[in-house]
């Protein structure tokens, strides 16, 4: 009995079963007290409304004050021309002469919102009109004195009528903002009578009011509903799982327990029981061994998108090689050619594949959500040349089917302010497209090259073409063309988004021969990080790291041609950082450029871990596939490391610079007088005169920054020879005098300056 009670004691199912309510309870209120937090915390985003609607109604005072500015101005130039002030000038008789010539002129400053003006004499008399009236018109005066409009001190000739066309002031504004709309209960801009602007006196305002407003993008009340059902959703959540978890309790542990304790306690002779309940333990068991198997799956994708990172990177480095090499073979037979660019292609998608499925992998692993794709600088070239990969992959069944890309002579470093899964997803519906065309036969080519500001590219195919009166229709919403699931929205998704980007899209086709897409894009200023040219001074030394042997055949490649001249270039391979760092510690070398690869196998030091432990980062380039990586890009960025793409290494436009001037010694005064003196004293020394500190700074790159430079105390305007000295040791010049005509004592000290000397020439003393 004793031993009962002991049991009894040990084993309270009930104590157990309202432990467990009590914590599932407690999960469920920390769980809805942390919900309500997140709802608090959203709903001060809609209190950025008011301040958003303020920042708007800046940014319209903003663009009407420059629109104002920009029409004023041609106003103003109108009025001062000569023609204009010259017929002002003008008796009657003379008026009459120069009425085509001033007609002429006017012609030239009527546009799209100036439709007409009218000159009018101070007694109101008509004197000449051009264009059309409107209501909607300004009265200026014009008062002029020596031939120039002057209202406070000019005497009044006469006076102008401007008349405007509101709608075409309205679409000229649009171009500052195209979110810009027409509104009719909002706060009109006005101009009223007795302004001034740009000096034009506006003695009367005839309706000029323009009513516009600027689109607000950011819809508050959708968010404020969200939250409200998401937190509606998430207290029904909560009690629905507290109801479930208590009758699981029940049905899985709650009572399958307590028959097995009072079969036991009652020395039951039911083994089919016993059997039930052992069995649904072993299910439990076996639930538990399933998720740890799925874990473990998890696991194994992880480490897939590691290796499947790294192969692409080993293979990525000989396939720029291998290219080089393909586009030097010329004298293969065309058979063998066509073999070989099949194979390397292949290797190409193999490589982007194994990329594509990296960033997959671990886009699911981080339970990625696509929101609205923001606007920015990418590498054209970089994404087209995955995508094409991608294609090749996808249509590989299609034997007869070949997808290639060709890069004109100008498609380095083409960067475009665009959505990059949106480009890439546009681009992808245009290759379907052509595809669907060639009916699984032919040939679809992708062309990128620029001309001036803009990027041309362009998709290419020799399908059956599109009849011409039909290409007009497809670039409309829900227009489409032999396809019979065809939503219509291809083309006009993809003319909508490059409109976006501040492109244009054209279709060209022939039936029977084929389709042509062209994009047009402007250009983007090259990212921080990309290096644009590759400047090479001379006496330079040019170290190249890299742990595969085929990208330093390619860097002699391109450097062979400045190895023959004369320019002292001197190229040092190193195949592991370890090396790197013994070599760089027992020299003592200026001028010198390092070619760095990010990745080297079976070493722990990395390109950047290299650049940190040596201190060049100024002096380092990364040679990399790592730069597509946002993370990567923003890194090398804030350490002030530049990169070139290595499957570009070979495009990359090297340049020598001109060797660096090194006169006897420079001076910056200004004043001529000490110019007269140093020349008259100089005989044939080589000094270079500068009488202001801009004007140095405009060819300080001309200079070795070993030359002595001599620099006046006060430069005139404010300006101090102390500050200009710094800025110009700032740059790496070392030898600099300050030379005036103050004793030493009267200035601080200062460690750019090597010594504060007299105004009289150096070999004086």
């Amino acid at each position: 009995m004793a031993k009962n009670k002991d049991c009894n004691k040990k084993i309270n199912l009930k104590k157990i079963k309202k432990r467990l309510n009590i914590l599932s309870f407690f999960s469920i209120v920390s769980v809805s007290f942390f919900i309500v937090f997140i709802f608090l915390f959203l709903t001060d985003t809609f209190n950025l409304k008011n301040e958003n609607k303020k920042l708007l109604e800046e940014k319209k005072v903003q663009i009407y004050n420059l629109y104002l500015g920009d029409i004023f101005k041609r106003i103003l130039l109108l009025v001062n021309s000569t023609p204009f002030v010259d017929y002002l000038r003008s008796g009657r008789e003379t008026r009459i002469d120069l009425e085509s010539e001033m007609l002429n002129n006017f012609s030239h400053y009527i546009d799209e919102e100036i439709k007409g003006y009218k000159i009018i004499s101070n007694n109101n008399n008509d004197l000449i009109f051009i264009g059309k009236e409107s209501n909607f018109n300004l009265l200026i005066e014009l008062c002029y004195i020596n031939d120039k409009l002057n209202f406070e001190m000019g005497r009044c000739a006469a006076k102008l009528y401007i008349y405007f066309d509101e709608d075409e002031i309205l679409n000229k504004i649009k171009k500052f903002d195209p979110f810009i709309e027409k509104c009719f209960k909002c706060n009109a801009f006005e101009i009223k009578n007795g302004s001034i602007i740009n000096g034009l006196y506006i003695s009367k305002s005839d309706n000029f009011k323009i009513k516009f407003n600027i689109k607000n993008m950011q819809n508050y009340s959708k968010i404020i509903n969200f939250i409200i059902i998401s937190f509606l959703v998430m207290v029904l959540i909560c009690f629905l799982t507290f109801y479930l978890n208590h009758r699981l309790l029940n049905i899985y542990i709650y009572i399958p327990l307590t028959k097995l304790f009072n079969y036991v306690k009652n020395d039951s002779e039911k083994q089919s029981f016993i059997l039930s309940e052992v069995n649904e333990i072993a299910d439990k068991v076996e639930e538990f061994k399933n998720n740890a198997q799925k874990n473990e799956k998890i696991k194994q994708q992880i480490e897939f998108s590691k290796l499947a990172s790294q192969v692409a990177h080993d293979i990525k480095s000989p396939l720029v090689a291998l290219n080089i090499f393909f586009a030097k073979a010329t004298q293969l037979p065309e058979d063998n050619r066509i073999l070989v660019r099949n194979a390397i292609q292949r290797i190409q998608d193999i490589a982007n594949s194994l990329i594509f499925k990296h960033q997959e992998l671990n886009n699911q692993n981080k339970n990625v959500i696509e929101d609205i794709e923001p606007h920015s600088v990418q590498l054209l070239s970089s994404l087209i040349e995955s995508l094409i990969s991608e294609k090749r992959m996808q249509y590989r069944e299609y034997l007869e089917i070949e997808i290639e890309g060709k890069f004109g002579v100008n498609s380095y470093g083409l960067f475009s302010r665009i959505q990059p899964k949106e480009f890439k997803r546009m681009l992808s519906n245009l290759i379907n497209n052509a595809v669907e065309a060639l009916n699984k036969k032919g040939n679809i080519i992708l062309f990128l090259n620029s001309k001036n500001d803009k990027i041309l590219f362009s998709i290419k195919d020799n399908g059956k073409g599109i009849h011409p009166y039909l290409l007009p229709k497809l670039m409309k919403r829900g227009a489409s063309f032999g396809k019979k699931e065809g939503s219509g929205l291809g083309l006009y998704h993809a003319k909508v988004l490059s409109e976006q980007w501040g492109g244009k899209l054209e279709l060209n086709s022939e039936v029977a021969k084929g389709t042509e897409v062209l994009l047009t894009l402007p250009k983007a200023s090259e990212p921080t990080w990309f290096i644009s040219t590759l400047n090479i001074s001379f006496d330079s030394t040019i170290v190249i790291i890299d742990d595969d042997a085929s990208i330093h055949n390619i860097w002699d490649d391109r450097f062979q041609i400045f190895l023959k001249q004369e320019y002292n270039i001197k190229i040092i391979h190193f195949s592991n950082p370890e090396n790197v760092i013994s070599w760089f510690t027992t020299e003592n070398i200026e001028n010198i450029i390092f070619l760095c690869d990010y990745e080297f196998i079976n070493h722990k030091m990395n390109g950047l871990d290299l650049v940190s432990k040596l201190n060049t980062h100024l002096q380092t380039i990364l040679v990399t596939s790592r730069f597509e990586e946002e993370g990567f890009r923003e890194k090398c960025e804030k350490m002030g490391i530049k990169m070139i793409p290595k499957n570009l290494a070979y495009f990359v436009p090297i340049k020598m610079l001109p060797a660096k001037e090194k006169p006897y010694a420079i001076l910056i005064d200004d004043d001529l007088f000490i110019h007269t003196i140093w020349r008259a004293t100089a005989a044939e020394k080589n000094i270079r005169y500068f009488q202001s500190a801009e004007s140095f700074m405009n060819e300080v790159e001309r200079f070795d920054k070993s030359t002595p430079l001599y620099i006046d105390s006060h430069l005139g305007e404010g300006l101090n020879g102390e500050d200009v000295a710094k800025k110009i040791y700032e740059m790496g010049f070392r030898d600099i005098y300050l030379a005036t005509s103050y004793d030493a004592c009267f200035f601080p000290p200062m460690n750019w300056i090597k010594e504060i000397r007299g105004k009289e020439p150096p070999w004086f003393n």
